[in-house]
């Protein structure tokens, strides 16, 4: 997957940004700060479940603005089980994320060196929107799971399948974390 994920992050940055997510390879150190970001993300931001794209955002922000990590926003598909959860379909090249696409159906989550980082799957299945999905996470990760936060292998173990389709531009992340802030204060 890294290599799919370079390709993409060129498309959307630069090789010399590709290369700097090629050569991150995160400390145990750097895995608990995540986590710790993550915490921060789910306590704050109070977004409905399915709003990937948006946490994943302010997650990936949070994380940039440190200075210290290469970390990327992907948008794809996933797949539980052998099911489709959730898949950008005909969207192959972000466009869901130009104009104001509410029919998007794809997933968002975030790269961390060879890390996947998941940070809505977990409201989404609490809210009991997609069926089967609640008791799978559940089952295989845990009751009051918030973000998840593991390898693609980890992942495939269990039977969770990230297929990254495009990487999310800086000014499509900015536009998100924009109004995310806006949204948290306007509703104080």
């Amino acid at each position: 997957m890294r290599d799919t994920i370079k390709r993409l992050i060129e498309k959307s940055y630069s090789n010399g940004v590709a290369q700097a997510y090629l050569s991150f390879s995160p400390s145990k150190h750097d895995i608990e700060r995540l986590r710790q970001v993550a915490v921060e993300v789910l306590t704050h931001i109070r977004l409905d479940p399915g709003a990937c794209a948006m946490m994943s955002a302010v997650w990936a922000t949070k994380l940039i603005h440190t200075g210290k990590y290469p970390v990327h926003v992907v948008a794809g598909d996933l797949i539980i089980k052998g099911q489709s959860i959730f898949s950008c379909g005909n969207d192959q090249s972000g466009t869901a994320f130009k104009t104001d696409n509410l029919d998007w159906t794809g997933h968002c989550w975030i790269v961390f060196g060879d890390h996947i980082g998941d940070i809505s799957i977990c409201r989404t299945a609490y809210s009991d929107r997609v069926p089967g999905l609640k008791e799978f996470i559940v089952e295989n990760i845990g009751e009051k799971a918030g973000a998840l936060i593991c390898t693609q292998y980890e992942f495939a173990e269990i039977g969770m399948q990230y297929t990254p389709r495009y990487v999310l531009d800086q000014a499509a992340i900015d536009g998100m974390y924009n109004w995310c802030l806006y949204w948290t204060q306007a509703s104080r």
